[in-house]
């Protein structure tokens, strides 16, 4: 388990999620363990051994866990007693957990869990190098001097 209700109580305290609360704390903690299946299978999906292990890739599995059962929640609330703000809080938190998973995915994002183990078929990210030539670099990459300077707005002649 990569994160608990304490956990989201810490990034959602503006109202409490107890026994009688809207939604329940029994209903948050499925929401809970919604999530973590849906980053599982995402991270799997990725080429990561699932449960995702590593120090730091705990700490980033559960900030990503935490937001996607945050967004479940405040839509359940909204749902269940009302108001445009509790949506559109759960949509901040559903943009960050899509932004997370988004950001595993994508290859020019250094977003990775670095020190979970991977299976055989994972695909690594490229590396990247930042550089100011205005050339392709995948022919910068073959021809160095291939590039030309870019030239920018705030460049002092």
């Amino acid at each position: 388990m990569y994160a608990t209700i304490a956990d989201v109580q810490a990034r959602m305290p503006q109202f409490p999620l107890t026994a009688v609360s809207k939604p329940t704390s029994t209903d948050a903690q499925q929401f809970l363990d919604d999530t973590e299946a849906e980053l599982n299978i995402a991270a799997e999906n990725m080429g990561y051994v699932t449960p995702i292990t590593g120090v730091k890739s705990l700490g980033l599995a559960r900030t990503i866990v935490v937001y996607g059962a945050i967004a479940k929640i405040l839509n359940a609330r909204g749902a269940a007693v009302g108001g445009d703000v509790t949506f559109q809080s759960a949509d901040r938190a559903q943009a960050l957990f899509d932004g997370y998973l988004k950001g595993l995915k994508d290859p020019k994002n250094p977003l990775e869990f670095t020190d979970a183990e991977r299976t055989g078929s994972a695909v690594a990210k490229p590396q990247f190098t930042v550089f100011s030539y205005g050339t392709d670099p995948t022919v910068l990459a073959t021809d160095p001097d291939a590039g030309e300077p870019r030239t920018t707005l705030d460049q002092v002649f």
